[in-house]
C-alpha cells in the first residue's frame, strides 16, 4: 500500500473519511469461583472483579498465574478463573 511514500493521495483520504471506524471500549471482568470438595462453585466475592488488578490484589496471586489459568477450566488452589467481556459502546 503506502509503505514508502510520504504523502497519501486525496482519493485514499476521502475513502477513509467516508467510512470512519469507531473505537469501542471493551471491559473484561474476571469471575473467580471457589470449588468445594463436592464440585460446587461459589462466586468470589459474590460479584465479578471489575479489573485484573483488583482480582490480583484480592486473590494475592501473580499476574502470570492469573493469565495462565484464565478461561482454562483448570482448578488452581481450589479456584476457577473465567473472563467476561462487556462492551461499553456509547453510540447505542
Amino acid at each position: 500500500m503506502y509503505y514508502f511514500t510520504k504523502e497519501i493521495s486525496s482519493g485514499v483520504i476521502s475513502e477513509l473519511l467516508k467510512n470512519p471506524t469507531r473505537a469501542s471500549f471493551v471491559r473484561t471482568q474476571i469471575r473467580v469461583y471457589r470449588v468445594d470438595e463436592n464440585g460446587g462453585l461459589a462466586l468470589i466475592p459474590n460479584q465479578p472483579f471489575k479489573t485484573k488488578r483488583e482480582a490480583l490484589r484480592v486473590l494475592v496471586i501473580h499476574s502470570s498465574v492469573l493469565n495462565n489459568h484464565l478461561d482454562s477450566s483448570i482448578v488452581h488452589k481450589g479456584l476457577l478463573i473465567f473472563s467476561f467481556q462487556h462492551s461499553d459502546d456509547k453510540s447505542k
